[in-house]
């Protein structure tokens, strides 16, 4: 697990890199829970900090060589629904460690990040293949069913954003929606 919060408006890719801290490592039931127990919930992280839990090996940055041809199924919480990011958080979490996916859509899922901002909050999948659509589609549509029992209001929009895209904004949310469910 990773966590980062940057100083200033605007950061640059370098100044990210420099400041994203690994501060749990998982690799067992045990330690899933003991992180989980331990971490401060997404309700209550500072303002502008991001926490991620990436597989073993991968860094939560577009240049990974792991997530270079991916993208993100991104969730945006507005003041509306705020009040559910725990629970769509810890789902998530849980959605992944215990392959609540199909083999081949978990294979491809590299972890997961929450961003606190002013306005919003948002829980970003990862994965490593934006361009496979029928694989992209099947880990959004599972995604939806994962996040909270009874699968996610259909208010709530998941976008699937491609970091190719991204990098050449140098902005991670500023590119268009290569997909929506």
């Amino acid at each position: 697990m990773w966590y980062d919060m940057p100083r200033g408006s605007r950061v640059s890719q370098q100044n990210w890199s420099d400041n994203v801290r690994a501060f749990a490592e998982i690799d067992t039931v045990e330690s899933f829970w003991s992180a989980v127990n331990n971490i401060v919930e997404p309700s209550r992280l500072p303002m502008s900090s991001n926490m991620h839990m990436f597989k073993h090996g991968i860094r939560p940055e577009w240049e990974d060589a792991m997530n270079e041809a991916g993208g993100k199924w991104v969730l945006t919480l507005g003041k509306r629904d705020l009040h559910r990011v725990d629970e769509f958080w810890l789902h998530s979490l849980i959605g992944i460690v215990a392959e609540h996916f199909e083999p081949k859509a978990s294979d491809d899922i590299c972890g997961i990040v929450v961003s606190v901002r002013k306005e919003k909050t948002r829980l970003a999948l990862w994965t490593k293949s934006a361009l496979r659509e029928d694989l992209r589609r099947a880990i959004g549509k599972r995604w939806r069913e994962v996040l909270c029992d009874g699968g996610l209001p259909a208010h709530l929009e998941l976008e699937y954003m491609v970091h190719k895209d991204a990098m050449a904004k140098d902005r991670s949310y500023l590119s268009k929606a290569l997909d929506r469910m």
